[in-house]
């Protein structure tokens, strides 16, 4: 790892933009054109609407040897993301320190960008349903992968949760609704306002902080480009978890993954308003898919 740092991360001058380098079996992250290394195969596909289907959708992926390598990478670092962030909850709030949701934010800060800098040269780091959903609609990778992503993300979450039932005490468990996602006392709307706003901050800090079109975008290299994201994640969920003022209220899920996983496998009020975690995330996705858009081409180089 250390001998090949993230060549995957790095963005240099116009001349690589323009040639992106291939580096192994390694899939090119979500600020990044994944799509570029199949122009070639789409020239090839006949000019019909199934054919012209199958190459936008990206199905050829679903038999991609690559693309399920990189999959298997987001299953794994997703259950790592869900199992930690769910220990974190637990013990924190547990523990009764003075203030819990600094130091939850604080730590999750930290697990964010360890895992993001892991996973990055291997399936682009997303450990989140909202960045691939991202990355489908502006095009850096195929609906058909993110697809794949999505639900393996999903998968990851669900699992880490079961190991999380069986590591802490039952009664644990039930009290602290195995670090779950909950409304608590706040109503749906606001929280869903919160979903949403926060998760188009976290999308706009990855789409700006990996931007191709800005000069010098990776000049400090992706440990320092991972610890924005994990800041970020940090700040949503600390402003989320406090500004509402509204006791049992979890903050933000950021991710409708790590709110998946304890839904299936505690259920009951977890299932309460469970939407609210994944249309917030939709519509800020939509809402960064419509941004990008809109921006001139110097701006955001999709």
């Amino acid at each position: 790892m250390a001998g090949n740092p993230m060549p995957s991360l790095v963005i240099s001058g116009e001349s690589d933009r323009e040639n992106p380098p291939v580096v192994g079996n390694r899939v090119q992250p979500f600020y990044t054109n994944s799509n570029s290394g199949r122009e070639d195969s789409m020239k090839k596909v006949p000019t019909t609407f199934s054919g012209l289907l199958y190459e936008r959708l990206g199905l050829d992926e679903l038999f991609s040897l690559k693309a399920w390598r990189a999959s298997v990478a987001e299953l794994v670092g997703t259950g790592a993301l869900v199992f930690t962030l769910e220990a974190i909850a637990i013990s924190s709030t547990e523990a009764q320190i003075g203030s819990p949701h600094l130091v939850i934010a604080a730590l999750i800060s930290v697990l964010v960008t360890v895992l993001v800098l892991v996973t990055g040269p291997v399936s682009g780091g997303h450990l989140n349903p909202a960045i691939s959903l991202s990355a489908a609609l502006v095009g850096r990778i195929t609906a058909a992968r993110a697809a794949i992503y999505i639900a393996l993300q999903c998968l990851g979450g669900v699992l880490a949760t079961l190991a999380i039932k069986a590591a802490v005490a039952r009664e644990v468990a039930h009290e602290f609704s195995l670090g779950g996602c909950g409304l608590g006392r706040a109503e749906a709307r606001p929280a869903l306002w919160l979903e949403t706003v926060c998760t188009f901050v976290l999308l706009l800090s990855v789409t700006v902080v990996f931007n191709e079109g800005r000069a010098g975008a990776m000049a400090h290299g992706p440990v320092t480009v991972s610890a924005v994201i994990g800041t970020t994640v940090g700040l949503m969920v600390y402003v989320s978890a406090t500004v509402t003022g509204r006791k049992g209220y979890s903050g933000v899920g950021l991710n409708a993954a790590r709110c998946f996983g304890p839904a299936v496998v505690r259920g009951g009020d977890l299932w309460t308003a469970h939407w609210v975690f994944w249309v917030g995330p939709i519509l800020a996705s939509m809402g960064l898919c419509v941004y990008v858009k809109a921006l001139p081409r110097q701006n955001f180089h999709v």
